[in-house]
């Protein structure tokens, strides 16, 4: 099944309820003077968290470490939110 990246506007009502595992929300950290970043993805349910060194600040590599760190779970996912961010809006590529 294939799964879609909502923001926060278009996600379905029962994410808010914080009621099942796989509603996740997914952003990037920026180190200062631009230099470094991660990416975290967070459970809404158990406070669980990944978090992702990135090799650079762009999607592509933002999209390798969000499968990376999600595969073991790819059956378990209801939705991932993300910010209104370029590099969030291009992960679906």
């Amino acid at each position: 099944m294939k799964k879609t990246l909502f923001f926060i506007s278009l996600r379905p009502a029962i994410v808010d309820l914080k009621e099942r595992f796989g509603d996740l929300e997914i952003d990037t950290v920026i180190g200062s003077n631009h230099k470094g970043a991660l990416v975290t993805i967070n459970d809404r349910l158990t406070s669980k968290v990944w978090i992702r060194k990135l090799s650079g600040k762009d999607a592509a590599p933002l999209a390798l470490k969000t499968i990376e760190a999600l595969q073991p779970i790819k059956d378990l996912i209801h939705t991932i939110t993300a910010d209104n961010g370029n590099k969030s809006q291009n992960i679906r590529k």
